[in-house]
């Protein structure tokens, strides 16, 4: 089942079907277009892969706000013309979609996923006299996950902090596992790019700049994602990856709620943690302990979010954790209530 972006009156809706899904055929088709080695033209009719996405172009949006900047691309908060109450996403990139660049298979994947914890992909257009390329997606109502730390104060007592760990365990580890049985790897998860709507606690992945699809399940070792969150596995040249890179990052995301700390403080802790993986003995930092008064309930909980950090940061990604170890670690905990 495709996801489909709606128009109605003027009001671009994202209409997604009751089940996540991936469609593999939506997908394969965008990719080899986007790769074909022509030079890459955006929608301005329907697209030749996917009729339901809507045409657009950079004369239907007015952006508010710039978000982000990087060599590579700009991330502008912006809404339609005729609809100042529906903002969305643009990211700008920097130059055009070569064969083989991974900004088309972002735009490929997120065209052909339907979650409701990743962002809708609208449409895309070129601008610069067509050199360059905008995606249009809908905005991930929330903070993101650093921003609320920030909040709550980044210590090890903020019990805010805790609660957001188990939301973000509890939410997120479901959906990277929906991504992996459709051979996708985010390899880029860290609290910049997890969105959480404090209202609802609704936890959102965003960013797929970095993302690609393995049906094998085979990555090449390449140093891909940002420092202090890769896998291990991922820093040693020349070695085969799977997806559990993405169960280490979520890892850190764990250990820097739980803790208030981050694993790697500095680049001296960087440049020891990259020599010790290099020699093979690498060990991941130990967590620091929970102080204060706390229920026993609390404790419990502490515990747990304890053991998932330790299994889910194991240097061995064949024992490393993934989603069915964390949810057999939920449901202990619900057992054990």
């Amino acid at each position: 089942m495709m996801r489909i972006a709606c128009l109605i009156g003027v009001t671009l809706v994202a209409c997604r079907p009751s089940i996540p899904s991936f469609n593999e055929q939506q997908y394969l088709a965008c990719l080899q277009y986007v790769r074909s080695g022509e030079i890459y033209q955006p929608f301005h009719t329907q697209p030749p892969w996917a009729e339901t996405i809507e045409p657009c172009s950079s004369n239907d949006f007015i952006i508010d706000d710039l978000l982000s900047s990087s060599p590579k691309a700009r991330v502008l908060r912006a809404h339609r013309a005729q609809e100042q109450d529906q903002p969305v996403i643009i990211k700008l990139f920097s130059s055009r979609i070569k064969p083989g660049d991974n900004q088309g298979e972002e735009e490929c994947l997120l065209g052909a996923i339907s979650h409701p914890q990743i962002p809708t992909l609208f449409c895309s257009f070129s601008f610069n006299e067509e050199k360059q390329v905008g995606l249009v997606m809908s905005l991930a109502p929330g903070l993101a996950l650093i921003d609320l730390l920030n909040e709550n104060g980044q210590n090890e007592k903020a019990p805010a902090n805790r609660i957001l760990a188990l939301e973000v365990v509890r939410q997120l580890s479901p959906l990277v596992h929906f991504l992996h049985r459709h051979h996708i790897c985010h390899r880029d998860i860290k609290l910049e790019n997890i969105i959480v709507e404090p209202q609802s606690s609704k936890v959102m992945l965003i960013d797929f700049d970095l993302a690609t699809r393995n049906p094998n399940d085979r990555l090449p070792g390449l140093a891909v994602g940002t420092p202090g969150y890769m896998a291990p596995e991922m820093l040693v040249i020349g070695k085969i990856c799977t997806s559990a890179v993405d169960w280490f990052s979520l890892g850190v995301v764990i250990y820097a709620c739980v803790s208030g700390l981050f694993p790697f403080t500095d680049d001296d802790d960087i440049e020891q943690y990259l020599s010790e993986v290099e020699e093979g003995i690498g060990k991941f930092p130990p967590l620091p302990s929970i102080y204060g008064r706390r229920s026993k309930e609390d404790r419990q909980k502490d515990k747990m979010l304890l053991e998932i950090v330790k299994g889910l940061c194991r240097f061995n990604p064949h024992r490393r954790w993934d989603y069915l170890d964390i949810y057999r670690r939920l449901r202990q905990d619900n057992d054990s209530r």
